[in-house]
């Protein structure tokens, strides 16, 4: 049970500091649903594969946005 709070809190938390500092764009109930789900979902790939594989899929991702919304 520990492990799984922690994950669905980590997912919160990593949604919550896409939302903060200057530049950052408001908080919309769709967009922090889908970082919260992406979070959970790198959290959960943390406790299966580990650190360096979620830096990887994270940095995968933001070259595919980044590339796809110009």
């Amino acid at each position: 049970p520990a492990l799984l709070v922690s994950v669905l809190v980590s997912g919160l938390v990593f949604s919550a500091f896409h939302h903060l500092g200057p530049g950052a764009p408001p908080i919309e109930r769709g967009v922090f649903v889908f970082r919260a789900a992406a979070g959970v979902l790198l959290g959960l790939l943390f406790v299966v594969r580990g650190f360096g594989v979620v830096v990887y899929t994270h940095a995968v991702y933001d070259v595919h946005y980044y590339l796809t919304h110009p």
